[in-house]
């Protein structure tokens, strides 16, 4: 199969407990079929939480901004960054 070209960098917002050194290896097939680098950002549950009550640029840009998450749910990235959704999720009662 060819590689699907992306016109443009990929840029990815990783929160948790991953080491920046643990992302080479893991996008490698990525950067292989979309032709281009995937920039990482790696936050632990405490800095997006920190940058999110401090209204950091960067992370207040990227939730505001529509993009589809990988990993995980909207509901999820409220958790991380200490908000409260009020929906319920299939695990969890609202």
């Amino acid at each position: 199969m060819a590689p699907e070209a992306s016109g443009s960098d990929i840029d990815l917002m990783v929160t948790g407990d991953v080491g920046l050194a643990d992302l080479p290896v893991a996008l490698k097939p990525a950067e292989n079929r979309l032709t281009g680098p995937v920039n990482a950002v790696v936050l632990t549950t405490e800095e997006a939480r920190e940058k999110h009550r401090a209204k950091h640029h960067f992370l207040e840009t990227v939730l505001k901004t529509k993009k589809p998450l990988v990993i995980g749910n909207k509901d999820e990235l409220a958790d991380v960054i200490g908000e409260q959704t009020g929906q319920a999720t299939p695990d969890k009662p609202g």
